[in-house]
């Protein structure tokens, strides 16, 4: 049986800065449960792993440019 997946775009705050990624659901999954994360404030649902990869790629992008992305120095 093949598992059913769906990929959510997400963005994530913490101290005013922002990182973004890939979560990975299968059909199955308890969609509240699985967003359940501590500083969500973005969820996108997107038809593709690429779609989604993309979207969090560009989203990195612009936090990077204002310089609001978590992980920068």
């Amino acid at each position: 049986m093949v598992k059913k997946r769906y990929y959510i775009a997400a963005t994530i705050e913490e101290n005013k800065k922002y990182y973004d990624y890939v979560i990975v659901g299968n059909y199955s999954d308890n969609l509240k449960s699985l967003l359940n994360i501590s500083g969500l404030i973005h969820a996108t649902l997107c038809r593709t792993k690429k779609q989604a990869a993309e979207l969090v790629e560009f989203w990195r992008d612009c936090h990077k440019k204002n310089g609001t992305y978590l992980f920068d120095d």
